[in-house]
């Protein structure tokens, strides 16, 4: 009867987590670095050695042209042979005038970033020259009239959370992310993030609970 439990216990843990995943998780922000008007976070997930995402979201007050996210960069550990920018998604593209802002659908805004790989350190940015193509969130609709946000040059903006998906060579396992910065501007205003932690999948997370919960119940069923 006990292994007959267990195995129920086993088989609902599963349904409940659905297909296990050894997705890596490193977040970082500005945290403290930051301010107001200048803050942001990084998520990367990888599915394996040699693809992941990157969510970058920008959490700040958009008050003028250096609250905008335009540039960032990273190091991968590891072997990393080649780097390639797939695709990116956003929430909408916004352009901003005197008379206020309009958005677009969400959709892809492939090529609208570009990627420089050196060694094991990758650079994203915005447009050309950080422009235009930066990365803004819902304040700049209320904020457009002030410094620099109608400028044409700067126009238009990506609303995040912006997704930018890769795909790499040469790495064997997956690598750990260091020296994280975070630019704003085009002065620009370099923001090194606070230190990124791995943490389980939600799914992971989900079939662990499940489990222990069934142990739990096996534990009070033959007390």
């Amino acid at each position: 009867m006990r292994k007959i439990l267990l195995a129920t216990v086993a088989a609902a843990a599963l349904a409940l987590a659905g297909p296990a995943s050894a997705n890596t998780i490193y977040t970082f922000s500005t945290g403290a670095n930051g301010n107001a008007n200048q803050s942001a976070t990084a998520s990367f997930d990888f599915a394996g050695a040699n693809a992941f995402t990157l969510t970058l979201t920008n959490t700040g007050n958009i008050t003028s042209i250096a609250s905008l996210l335009d540039d960032f960069s990273f190091t991968e550990s590891g072997t990393l042979t080649t780097l390639s920018l797939i695709s990116i998604t956003h929430q909408g593209v916004v352009t901003c005038t005197h008379s206020g802002c309009t958005e677009t659908a969400p959709g892809s805004a492939t090529g609208d970033w570009s990627l420089t790989k050196t060694g094991n350190n990758a650079l994203l940015v915005a447009g050309v020259g950080e422009h235009p193509y930066g990365i803004s969130n819902d304040s700049i609709d209320t904020n457009f009239g002030l410094d620099g946000l109608t400028n044409a040059q700067h126009n238009p903006t990506l609303e995040g959370p912006v997704v930018f998906t890769f795909t790499s060579t040469g790495e064997a396992s997956i690598p750990t992310i260091s020296n994280v910065v975070f630019s704003f501007g085009t002065r620009p205003d370099f923001i090194n993030a606070d230190p990124g932690t791995p943490v389980p999948e939600p799914a992971s997370m989900a079939l662990l609970g499940a489990g222990l919960l069934g142990l739990g119940i096996v534990r009070r069923r033959k007390a």
